[in-house]
């Protein structure tokens, strides 16, 4: 960035080295490098034996924080949801079983998500009323960011039902439903059984992270920008773009690519885009 501060810069994503080789061809000579991020680190870690936490000892923060430490990586908080910290479910990793499939489904339970700077995850809870963290501009000014070209899309949520099951005794059922959506294409219903629910907050509150998951993946769209080294996954952007009809339109960013190739002169970013 070039800004009132002077020039600022970010170290874009980290990456660990896992393997390389020299390719010889003719007129050209490569090193090609093998790495992963993060989330490889998290697949490639399995548990040696059985590891369980019972039921109201440790809140599924704690248990992301001892299963991010086993590669060495530390949890800040950015945002976080109240059920982060106040839920403590039973919970078993099984031997041979991932620190990915782990932490996959322990953000299954709560409305929160990661994303990583460097060698350091960050815990943020994407919430419809965040302020928007960056806008794009079709017809930019001086100090506006260029939009290049766009694809916007909206689809039906996946699901619009959510049937919650708790314990038996007392009996916790909870049904959240997006009403607009059942109108729309009829009921997709997807049913959760989780002892660890004994309340009927508990059961309420895992059904509206899984209803707002859904809301967030309903619309995928797609921008074209130069590369932006501020931007990160979760944060909310405003998109103004007049050929599509829109101005100042928000998003939620779940997916961004660098497409750099010094070859075709071409350095961009791509960004998924869902509901904000």
């Amino acid at each position: 960035y070039n800004t009132t501060a002077g020039d600022e810069s970010s170290p874009g994503p980290s990456f660990w080295i896992e393997s390389g080789e020299y390719l010889s061809q003719p007129s050209k000579s490569s090193l090609i490098i093998h790495a992963t991020d993060v989330w490889g680190l998290l697949q490639n870690w399995q548990a040696r034996r059985q590891i369980t936490w019972t039921k109201d000892s440790f809140s599924v923060k704690e248990i992301l924080i001892w299963l991010l430490s086993r590669i060495g990586i530390p949890l800040v908080v950015t945002s976080q949801s109240s059920v982060v910290t106040s839920f403590k479910p039973a919970f078993t990793i099984h031997p041979g079983e991932s620190a990915l499939a782990a932490v996959k489904r322990l953000l299954g339970t709560v409305p929160d998500v990661l994303l990583f700077r460097e060698a350091v995850a960050y815990l943020k809870h994407p919430q419809s009323q965040d302020p928007t963290d960056y806008a794009y501009f079709l017809a930019p000014s001086s100090n506006q960011h260029p939009l290049l070209q766009g694809r916007y899309g909206e689809n039906s949520w996946q699901p619009n039902w959510i049937q919650v099951w708790g314990t038996e005794t007392p009996l916790i059922r909870v049904d959240r439903i997006q009403w607009d959506e059942l109108e729309r294409v009829y009921d997709r219903l997807h049913q959760v059984q989780d002892l660890n629910l004994n309340t009927v907050l508990l059961a309420q509150q895992r059904g509206d992270a899984l209803l707002r998951k859904a809301e967030i993946s309903s619309k995928l769209s797609q921008i074209t920008v130069p590369t932006n080294c501020g931007q990160e996954l979760w944060d909310v952007v405003e998109v103004n773009d007049s050929r599509a009809g829109f101005q100042a339109k928000k998003y939620r960013l779940v997916g961004l690519e660098v497409d750099f190739s010094p070859l075709r002169q071409r350095y961009q970013q791509k960004l998924s885009l869902g509901t904000p």
